[in-house]
């Protein structure tokens, strides 16, 4: 190549160097943020938060403490990294934990590495369902198992302590739901989640029919929620 190509094949990379660092840190600002890990049943669950300063491996990835109980592989994540449509999780050595391809706007698709079956990575603003607010589903609720009523709940407003609201349960309840003891409840990305006395957890998603949540995982013949 001779010296004048040289230069030329350099003032291209100059210009297009900046624009291209500029694309990655957009896509990169534009995916950082809230997100959720879960597996197919979404009885497991894992809250991160995908932040923008640079880490050993890549950038910051905190995931809630959670996390580790519920993917114990999880366990020395620090990093994250974007290229092209994948995410990839790292680990404090530079290693890939698991990886992440795009199957739809704000959801991602493992690789079932691991053992950990396949996972999903979703955004939090894309498991945020209408009309989940607090106030909009505070009110009395029936509880059904297979279909029969078990319990009825009132799920108020007022504060009941560790970011939750507090909850009262009607006389003559079935076991079931004795047992556990529900004392608070709270949303959670989009999840109606009851506390038990023992902290123990039953989680909630909306289901098809208007006023009504299904528990996680759900069964045809499990417990639901409809409001009276």
């Amino acid at each position: 190549m001779t010296p004048v190509a040289l230069r030329l094949c350099g003032a291209i990379l100059l210009v297009a160097a900046p624009g291209a660092a500029l694309a990655q840190s957009d896509a990169v600002k534009e995916m950082a943020g809230a997100w959720q890990i879960s597996n197919v049943d979404r009885d497991r669950v894992c809250a991160l938060q995908l932040k923008t300063d640079a880490v050993k491996g890549g950038y910051r990835a905190e995931l809630d403490k959670g996390c580790m109980d519920a993917f114990p592989t999880f366990r020395d994540v620090q990093a994250w990294t974007l290229n092209d449509e994948t995410v990839r999780l790292v680990d404090s050595k530079g290693q890939t934990v698991l990886k992440f391809d795009e199957v739809e706007a704000g959801m991602y698709e493992s690789d079932r590495a691991a053992g950990e079956g396949l996972l999903f990575l979703q955004s939090a603003a894309s498991l945020a369902p209408a009309g989940s607010t607090v106030e909009q589903v505070a009110g009395d609720w029936s509880v059904q198992n297979g279909g029969k009523s078990i319990c009825s709940l009132t799920l108020a407003t007022n504060d009941a302590g560790n970011d939750g609201y507090a909850l009262g349960v009607r006389s003559g309840c079935d076991a079931t739901v004795t047992g556990f003891n529900p004392v608070s409840w709270r949303m959670d990305r989009g999840e109606l989640v009851i506390t038990g006395r023992s902290g123990d957890t039953w989680r909630f998603e909306q289901g098809d029919a208007p006023g009504t949540w299904q528990k996680i995982p759900f069964r045809p013949d499990g417990m639901t929620l409809t409001k009276k």
